[in-house]
């Protein structure tokens, strides 16, 4: 039967109206006002009803709500997780009722020498200087870090040799030749490997396309037994120490050339699988890992991200039993400690020095804390030389913040950028947060956004401008936590850009003083300007602290 072209024509929105795209979303509501542990399941009930019908107003039915929520938050947050149409989302982003709602998105989790690499002890024995003693290893802090790949039952949690839980915890306790072509069977990807070339052979893999793991796992699978890993220029001088399933060996890229280039000049190659063996005090050390997050900062472009970086490759932690070390299907092994790469590494580290601080100084704000940690890291590595990332090249405050952590240092920071509530309020208002937002910082209290507040103006540890006009004039406050002293502004202009300070001498007479200052910019005339980021240094010093900032300008 041969069908109207207007009826078709009738039918084909339809029938694009009913496959248009959904996704799965988060709808946050804030927190609920009852405590969980008081409540029966029947009010629990309640609230996902209760979630049911606030959707029912966006869709069609209650019935097509509750189909389309597959996860309500009952007890703490409030909210729920539901698949919707985009249009749908953004809709509901408009109540007055919801804080934000966001895309739903599958997150992949991203040290046995850490204490002595950033100088709390040396030869085993803690330093004299260490924050460690100074602050009674943290005794009577509380840290609280959120991560989804820890492993409570380990030994590593055990609380043995602990004295009691502190009385204000008021949570719950759980005891319990140049090789950079993309040959496949060279990356050794799966099913590239010929056994009759490979068996009882030691197989060289370059890195790349498919995980390190996975690499090792064909060359077992082909009868190798044992494989080198070889870098390729991106990952540079980057090597993870990996759980493999065969004996293997992570060479860099230079050595990786080398070994190349020794295959290709031999019918014969030979290679030896050796007892491996620790290496204390590599140089250059720290340098920052290729997978490392990068700047700039897409969400809020006038503040510098990555802050600070800490040590987070190959580090030896505690590992979940409930799959391999590899985290891959065919892995069937099981291990109560791994080692493991990431921010999931590095922020530990910074965690337990926040603690550290906090025992040191119970009065001092987090932004004062975090200004302590920011403005007395380091930018050097441990041969004196700007640090380095994966490709040996000089990195910039995108790869690093601040620099890398000094926990010494922080505990005598002589002055800090501290930032009150009002500073973050007045933050969020110019993100343009509306009032039910900003609400639930200020536990439901109305507060009056300021007219004239400069994001630029934030009493940050760092200067970023990201849209420079090329004349600029921003404000910040020191806070004296030190002896009284007086210090000098000291200047690296970023390239093309002259820096100045007003006043440029800061005299502190007390501790808690507070002084403002004036950083003006200005591009240089004649110089080129070009779409590019540039990077410089402002250092207030007394000659015994330096208190450090990153500047970065993006010239247009």
């Amino acid at each position: 039967m041969r069908v109207p072209s207007s009826v078709l024509c009738y039918f084909l929105p339809l029938l694009l109206a009913c496959c248009a795209a959904k996704k799965s979303y988060v709808v946050y509501m804030g927190a609920h006002s009852h405590d969980p542990a008081q409540l029966s399941p029947l009010h629990f009930n309640r609230v996902t009803h209760s979630h049911h019908q606030f959707l029912q107003s966006f869709l069609e039915s209650y019935d097509a709500a509750k189909e389309s929520i597959f996860y309500s938050y009952t007890r703490h947050i409030n909210g729920f997780a539901a698949i919707l149409e985009e249009e749908v989302a953004v809709e509901i982003a408009k109540h007055p009722k919801v804080i934000s709602v966001f895309e739903n998105r599958e997150r992949k989790l991203h040290t046995t020498r850490s204490w002595e690499f950033m100088g709390l002890e040396q030869n085993g024995e803690v330093t004299w200087n260490s924050i460690w003693k100074k602050a009674r290893y943290g005794e009577g802090v509380i840290i609280g870090n959120l991560d989804t790949g820890v492993w409570p039952e380990s030994e590593s949690f055990n609380e043995k040799g602990f004295g009691p839980i502190p009385s204000k915890w008021r949570g719950i306790c759980d005891h319990g030749s140049d090789p950079t072509f993309h040959c496949n069977s060279v990356l050794c990807l799966n099913g590239t490997l010929d056994p009759k070339k490979v068996k009882g052979k030691i197989v060289l893999c370059l890195r790349g396309s498919s995980s390190r793991a996975e690499k090792g796992e064909e060359a077992l699978l082909a009868g190798a037994v044992g494989m080198v890993l070889a870098n390729d220029k991106i990952d540079g001088n980057e090597i993870l120490a990996d759980p493999h399933l065969l004996p293997a060996s992570h060479v860099n890229f230079t050595d990786g050339l080398a070994i190349f280039d020794y295959i290709n000049s031999t019918k014969f190659p030979v290679a030896y699988i050796t007892y491996p063996k620790t290496l204390l005090h590599t140089k250059p050390a720290p340098f920052m890992a290729s997978f490392s997050s990068k700047g700039p900062n897409i969400l809020v472009p006038e503040i510098l991200k990555p802050d600070i970086t800490a040590p987070g490759v190959s580090v030896i932690a505690a590992y979940t039993e409930a799959q391999g070390p590899t985290n891959e299907k065919f892995d069937k092994r099981r291990i109560p400690y791994n080692s493991l790469s990431g921010t999931s590494m590095s922020c530990p580290h910074i965690s337990g020095i926040v603690g550290l601080l906090k025992t040191m100084y119970p009065s001092w704000s987090p932004a004062a804390i975090k200004s302590a940690i920011m403005t007395t890291a380091t930018t050097l590595d441990n041969e004196a030389e700007p640090l380095l990332n994966a490709a040996n090249r000089k990195a910039t405050p995108f790869s690093y913040g601040a620099g890398h952590v000094d926990p010494n240092s922080a505990m005598d920071p002589g002055l800090v950028y501290d930032t009150t509530m009002d500073d973050y309020l007045n933050f969020l208002c110019a993100l343009g947060y509306h009032e039910t937002q900003l609400s639930m910082f200020t536990e439901g209290h109305h507060y009056k956004c300021a007219t004239n507040f400069s994001i630029l103006n934030l009493n940050y540890p760092s200067i970023t401008v990201p849209e420079f006009p090329g004349s600029l004039t921003l404000t910040r406050t020191l806070k004296n936590v030190g002896a009284p002293a007086t210090y000098i502004a000291q200047v690296q202009n970023p390239r093309g850009i002259s820096v100045f300070v007003k006043p440029n001498i800061l005299e502190f007479k007390e501790v808690g003083e507070e002084k403002s200052f004036e950083v003006t910019l200005k591009g240089r005339q004649g110089e080129a300007r070009n779409n590019h980021f540039k990077f410089g240094k402002l250092i207030w010093s007394d000659g015994n602290h330096y208190v450090k900032s990153p500047i970065v300008v993006k010239s247009n």
